[in-house]
C-alpha cells in the first residue's frame, strides 16, 4: 500500500517518486512481457528477480540474444 509506505516509492537516484517497470521485447520491439515490478526505491536487479524475468529468460532458447543496461549482469548457465 503506497499510502502507508511512501518512502519505498522514492528513488534517491532520480530524486522523484515512481515505480520500477520492466519489459522484455522481441527483435521487432513487441512486448513479450511487461510489468510494474516494484516501488521506485527498489534496485533494478532485485525488481528483475521479483518480477520473474529471470525465469522467462532462463526458459528462452540458448540462441537468445539479450541487450540490457549495466544494472543487469547476465550469465548463460546451462548444462549441456
Amino acid at each position: 500500500d503506497c499510502a502507508n509506505n511512501q518512502t519505498a516509492y522514492f528513488s534517491g537516484h532520480y530524486e522523484h517518486y515512481g515505480v520500477n517497470c520492466l519489459g522484455i521485447c522481441d527483435v521487432e520491439g513487441r512486448y513479450l512481457f511487461f510489468c510494474v515490478a516494484s516501488p521506485g526505491k527498489t534496485n533494478d536487479a532485485l525488481s528483475f528477480v521479483n518480477a520473474g524475468c529471470h525465469n522467462i529468460l532462463r526458459d528462452m532458447p540458448a540462441s537468445t540474444y539479450v541487450v540490457s543496461d549495466e544494472a543487469f549482469e547476465f550469465r548463460r548457465s546451462r548444462a549441456h
